[in-house]
């Protein structure tokens, strides 16, 4: 049995207006840029130290870079058509909910800067030390700008290609630093002995200054083993940060 209908179906209110993700209120004020931001905040950038933001700052931005890689953790790096700047969050699986691409609206008042390792970063205090912000934080500090919507306009030709690569500067540097260095004839795979059989689980309490949270492992292969791509897909069932098995039976809130 088939039917049709002479006109369009309506688009359900607040799908490409209002992600489920953020914080959906914000309004930008005065917006900075990441150029002037690590401008202003040079000095305890380079000293690796940190300052809290007490203006009423807006930076728009793109993200560049996330957690779906394997490089970068609880982390994403975003960028403008200044600049790129590391935004830590104490949260994992980041890249389902904010891909490559994606177009940040940052109220950056009440978070922190500072250099980790003297590389400029937005996030929060660890242990006295710039480290990443509280999940709960930067949901309420970030918004995302979906395409196609009047607040996207805003952000022009920005795109996650905007910052200029010039590979001949690149392999230039290269040489300079690394064009003399030799293969070292005492270079090879490391080898480890076997593993004692694990026949129960193993319980351990790290206690620190972060947000509680519990993590779950397995024993599995060496990365690579055609068996890691099985457990990446696993790790997406259960846990991705919208709609996973754990994500709905476990974190979800409460209403």
């Amino acid at each position: 049995m088939t039917s049709c209908q002479d006109r369009d179906w309506e688009t359900p209110e607040g799908l490409a207006t209002e992600p489920p993700y953020g914080n959906n209120t914000l309004v930008a004020g005065t917006t900075t840029t990441i150029a002037q931001l690590q401008s202003k905040y040079a000095s305890v950038i380079s000293n690796s130290s940190y300052s809290l933001i007490t203006d009423d700052l807006w930076l728009r931005c793109v993200v560049t870079g996330n957690d779906f890689g394997g490089n970068i953790y609880k982390q994403i790096t975003v960028q403008d058509e200044t600049g790129g700047i590391v935004i830590g969050i104490n949260g994992s699986d980041q890249g389902a909910l904010m891909p490559v691409g994606q177009k940040l609206l940052i109220s950056l008042k009440d978070l922190y800067i500072g250099g980790y390792g003297a590389q400029a970063q937005i996030g929060g205090l660890y242990n006295g030390s710039m480290g990443r912000m509280d999940l709960s934080v930067w949901k309420q500090h970030v918004r995302l700008i979906m395409d196609g919507t009047p607040e996207a306009a805003e952000y022009g030709a920005m795109k996650v290609d905007t910052l200029d690569f010039d590979p001949n500067k690149t392999m230039a540097i290269l040489e300079k630093y690394f064009g003399e260095w030799q293969p070292g004839d005492d270079v090879s795979q490391p080898t480890f002995p076997d593993l004692e059989p694990m026949t129960a689980p193993v319980d351990t309490t790290v206690w620190g200054l972060e947000a509680e949270n519990i993590w779950l492992g397995w024993r599995s292969e060496r990365a690579l083993s055609l068996q890691n791509d099985t457990l990446e897909l696993i790790n997406a069932v259960l846990t991705n940060g919208k709609a996973g098995l754990l994500d709905l039976d476990l974190n979800q809130e409460m209403k």
